[in-house]
């Protein structure tokens, strides 16, 4: 079930990657070691959807942005204390690597369009189950295929987290998420976005655990908003093993994402592409399935591997005929203390 990439072939990158995951697995089992008066649960936690990668649009034949809509599950760590007298931690800091390859190059081993888009973040602990967090993005490979394989500085977001919230009966894990534009690519149109969150889990048995999910977003361009996105919806259902605590914590999941834009011919604003003008559908339809486990290495790092397969949901062969330039192969890093 777990994703086949085949990560050696992907060169020094890869390399360099593994051996971050490594030093920061070990370095986070010395640390829970060493903390005696601690006792870590996990709680799983959905962020944003993954970046977005340029490609060409299988209905128009021309460049756009389409990006790899579910929700990804990353592992954020709960600290409790045990010693009385002693005031629980205020204060998190985390880390995200997400990295990725489209299917149709990792089929035929070419690994030049690899890309990763990272995030240091720093959060403050309002009250029980109330956080706010800023996060700073940073990303590989920007120019995609031309191999200018280069880092570049991402938006930086700004979150606030509230796990209070009920509908009926029913706790509702939300999040609101401003990203501000600091990227060149967010410069150049000026571009705002707000990102709301909302989920919900329910046991389906001993052994699985489903989780419903939406994550509307809202966009704003200050500059040019001409062939950009202005609001899409993501809904999604995920159902996973049960023991969130265990080594290996496979899923799978399956999502739609609808997309709906201004007209009109503009800069493409994907931090992955050169920049190029082009005109935008105002819709665009896709659904994902995805397949791969969390592997919790620790209480505070976590790797995710899986394999995620999209679909056009408006072209005439949709379940038939798999649109590998969306599809890819993933895996992430998440860490925290």
């Amino acid at each position: 079930m777990k994703s086949r990439t085949n990560l050696s072939a992907m060169g020094p990158l890869a390399s360099t990657l593994s051996a971050i995951a490594l030093v920061l697995s070990v370095g986070a089992l010395a640390f829970a070691a060493n903390e005696e008066t601690t006792t870590s649960v996990l709680k799983k936690k959905t962020k944003g959807m993954r970046a977005a990668a340029s490609t060409v649009d299988p209905r128009t034949g021309s460049t756009q942005t389409f990006d790899n809509a579910r929700a990804t599950t990353e592992n954020e760590t709960v600290t409790t204390v045990k010693e009385a007298g002693v005031a629980p931690k205020k204060i998190s800091v985390g880390f995200l690597s997400e990295n990725w390859v489209t299917s149709s190059e990792a089929n035929t081993h070419d690994y030049t369009s690899f890309m990763s888009q990272n995030n240091v973040s720093v959060g403050y602990k309002l009250g029980e189950g109330r956080t706010i967090q800023g996060r700073q993005y940073f990303l590989y490979n920007m120019t995609d295929k031309l191999g200018a394989n280069t880092w570049g500085a991402g938006d930086f977001a700004l979150q606030y987290s509230d796990s209070n919230i009920k509908i009926g009966s029913a706790p509702i894990d939300a999040k609101a998420r401003l990203y501000l534009p600091v990227s060149k690519a967010s410069q150049d149109v000026g571009k705002y976005e707000l990102r709301l969150y909302g989920s919900a889990t329910q046991a389906a048995g001993k052994y699985v655990n489903v989780e419903y999910a939406v994550n509307p977003r809202f966009y704003a361009y200050s500059i040019n908003s001409n062939g950009q996105v202005a609001f899409r919806v993501a809904p999604s259902i995920t159902a996973s093993y049960a023991k969130e605590t265990a080594l290996f914590v496979p899923y799978t999941s399956f999502s739609t994402d609808h997309q709906w834009g201004n007209t009109g011919k503009g800069i493409s604003q994907s931090p992955y592409s050169v920049g190029g003008y082009g005109y935008r559908p105002v819709n665009l339809d896709a659904a994902y399935l995805d397949i791969g486990t969390r592997v919790n290495l620790s209480a505070r790092v976590n790797l995710e591997a899986f394999f995620e397969e999209a679909y056009n949901l408006r072209q005439a062969a949709i379940f038939t005929d798999p649109v590998h330039d969306y599809s890819g192969y993933y895996l992430n890093l998440s860490a925290s203390m």
